[in-house]
This record gives C-alpha cells, structure tokens and sequence, in this order.
C-alpha cells in the first residue's frame, strides 16, 4: 500500500477490503477482482478471467475459525451453528457486501474439504514454479 502511495510501484495485487477506500476516492484505479464472479461493492470492475482472457482464473482470500484438532465435535458443531446464524443475517451480509466481501458459510466438514483442496493447489503452484523460503 505504501509503495503504490508513493509511486514507487504502479501495480499491486490486494484483497478488496484494504484498497476500497483508495479505488472509490479516486486514489487506485482498480483494474479487475480475482474472484470468480465480480463483487458488489465494485460491480464496474471485470474479474481478471474476462479482463484477461485467462480461463478459470480464480484466487481468493477466505476467512475460517479454527480449533484445536481434539475439538469435541459438540462444541465444533456449536460453534458453527452460532457463526452461521451471525453471517447469514441480512445486515451482516450486507456490511460484508458493502467491504467487497461475499460471505459464505458451511458445514467443519466442507470447510476442511475446502482448506484441504486449496492446499492442494497452492501446492502445485509453489512447486511448478520453483518458489523457495529465503
């Protein structure tokens, strides 16, 4: 954020939320979002699959709530059940909305399912082209 305020850098790569504020003041101009479908909150923006002609081309950023892996499954499946009914209430998800944010919700299995998927592919991504830590 600092380098693109500055002019240092002319491109970044951010999660909708922290750049809002600069797309609608006129500060960034956004040029695509990396979802699927575009978001809400900037509805004018194409997603980078259209903008770019790059077929398939998804990268998300979702948040989950994690526990310890001996979590009693009653307290799992509670815990769900209250963070269901806190997203999926209409004003909630219009804040969410109005950040840039699609809210979307499921069972700890198809979240587990899903955090395993994503692995798997950003797996495959860092080993194809060679990233190392430094």
């Amino acid at each position: 954020m600092n380098a693109m305020m500055s002019g240092e850098t002319q491109v970044m790569w951010h999660q909708s939320l922290t750049v809002m504020a600069p797309i609608k003041q006129g500060t960034f101009k956004g040029l695509a979002v990396t979802t699927k479908t575009p978001i809400a909150a900037l509805p004018d923006l194409p997603t980078v699959e259209k903008a770019c002609g790059l077929a398939g081309y998804e990268s998300t950023t979702w948040y989950g709530l994690f526990g310890p892996a001996n979590l009693p499954d009653p307290i799992l499946h509670r815990l769900n059940q209250e963070v269901v009914k806190i997203v999926s209430a209409p004003e909630f998800q219009k804040k969410l909305n109005d950040l840039g944010i699609t809210p979307m919700w499921s069972s700890p299995e198809e979240f587990r399912k899903r955090n395993v998927a994503d692995i798997a592919v950003w797996r495959k991504v860092v080993q194809d082209v060679g990233a190392k830590v430094d």
